[in-house]
């Protein structure tokens, strides 16, 4: 832990444990605090698990499944998602290429504006007007 670590007390099923957190951790840690005390208080109410150290064995084993499940099989796959992503970013880059091309700026321009670019002859002159 780095030096701006500080100690901090949590509770899980009423008994104290003391942890050493960052402070911009902090909050990250009391919501995963509460989310395994809420665990372990449900197995310990079913009755079916005795004993502090087999009910946070078992509260470990579901949330672990949880996570699991999460990413493979029927839950959300990060990996799948970055590569959706990656494809959906390849097609606008090709499609913003296409649209560049409508507006780069010709040789001679027909008309009499004196420019290379100009809006109506370019665009009457690109692939939407192959025959003019």
């Amino acid at each position: 832990m780095a030096e701006s670590a500080k100690t901090i007390e949590i509770s899980l099923l009423g008994r104290n444990y003391k942890i050493a957190c960052e402070e911009d951790e902090r909050a990250a840690l009391m919501e995963a605090v509460a989310y395994l005390d809420a665990k372990m208080s449900e197995i310990k109410k079913a009755g079916k698990v005795s004993g502090t150290d087999r009910i946070a064995v078992t509260a470990a084993l579901n949330i672990a499944h949880e996570l699991l499940s999460l990413k493979v099989g029927n839950g959300f796959d990060i990996g799948q998602a970055k590569r959706r992503i990656s494809s959906i970013e390849a097609k606008l880059d090709a499609a913003i290429a296409q649209q560049d091309k409508l507006f780069e700026p010709r040789a001679a321009c027909s008309c009499d504006m004196g420019t290379n670019f100009c809006v109506p002859c370019c665009v009457r002159q690109g692939p939407y007007f192959p025959n003019r």
